[in-house]
């Protein structure tokens, strides 16, 4: 996690907290992540009412992903729940941050979707980054940290 000090390089840039789960199953592990998580945003100083990722990669487990969620919604946070294409949309979530790895900017036809990550490990001036394209609405109706 990043430290308070490397998030003000970034003063006044949008930003979109990522927690990316540990692996464990079930609703218990869903939410510890959500507690532990909170008390990162708090310590961060991000608002309540903003964006955050829950990133599940491949995983399936819907009970864990909503016991996630229902932590950060109790305490004002908006979860964009994040993993594969392939796996992510099997469960049903209020809002998606899709991994669809087509390298052209597009959207899944899922309406949900906030954000659609399209390539990964493209190499820009020698460092790699993973790209993702973001609904403009989501820009500009605050759901970003600035």
């Amino acid at each position: 996690m990043w430290s308070p000090q490397q998030w003000k390089q970034f003063k006044g840039v949008r930003k979109l907290p990522i927690w990316v789960d540990d692996n464990k199953t079930g609703p218990a592990a869903g939410e510890a992540d959500g507690w532990a998580c909170l008390e990162a945003l708090f310590k961060l100083g991000v608002p309540t009412g903003k964006a955050v990722g829950y990133d599940i990669e491949t995983s399936k487990d819907a009970a864990r992903a909503y016991a996630f969620a229902k932590v950060l919604n109790y305490a004002g946070f908006v979860v964009w729940l994040y993993g594969s294409r392939s796996t992510v949309l099997t469960i049903q979530f209020a809002d998606y941050w899709v991994a669809d790895y087509t390298n052209v900017p597009h959207w899944p036809t899922v309406r949900a979707t906030r954000a659609c990550q399209y390539q990964a490990n493209a190499a820009i001036d020698g460092v790699t980054w993973d790209i993702s394209v973001i609904r403009r609405w989501q820009v500009l109706t605050g759901k970003l940290w600035v």
